[in-house]
């Protein structure tokens, strides 16, 4: 036989439990990337490579990439799409020319303006999910 008695204590603390759990999700997943900030030109030029990618406000991309050791170069356009809602941010490059497959990266922007790139990857499951090793670290050039 059911206890009413007994489901009628426990509800109440079970409802806390719940909603502290929502708050602190909410606060703990929330980032602070706005789509508008990563319009622009964003370069870095070091010791082994030159790496510029211009963001359009029409969602196009262009991303060109030289490999100073090597000298060989990659120049590429696309249509970007950033998903905001999600931490981390998530960055898709699709139609790409000369591409028969998307990519797929994580972005964000340090606390210096710095956009952080992580390495692409063409298929979404196996992209990056942090900044630990293997990223590029952009200045915004031209806004």
């Amino acid at each position: 036989m059911i206890d009413f008695k007994k489901k009628r204590y426990w509800f109440p603390i079970i409802l806390f439990f719940l909603i502290i759990l929502i708050i602190s999700k909410e606060n703990y997943f929330h980032n602070n990337f706005k789509e508008d900030e990563i319009y622009g030109l964003w370069m870095d030029d070091n010791d082994q490579y030159l790496f510029r990618i211009e963001f359009k406000q029409d969602y196009e991309c262009n991303l060109f990439f030289f490999d100073k050791t090597k000298e060989t170069s990659l120049n590429f356009s696309g249509f970007f799409n950033i998903d905001t809602e999600k931490n981390p941010v998530l960055l898709e490059i699709k139609k790409i020319r000369n591409f028969e497959f998307p990519l797929y990266s994580i972005v964000d922007i340090d606390n210096k303006g710095y956009l952080k790139i992580a390495r692409f990857s063409n298929k979404w499951r196996i992209r990056p999910i942090d900044f630990k090793e293997d990223y590029f670290k952009l200045k915004k050039i031209i806004k």
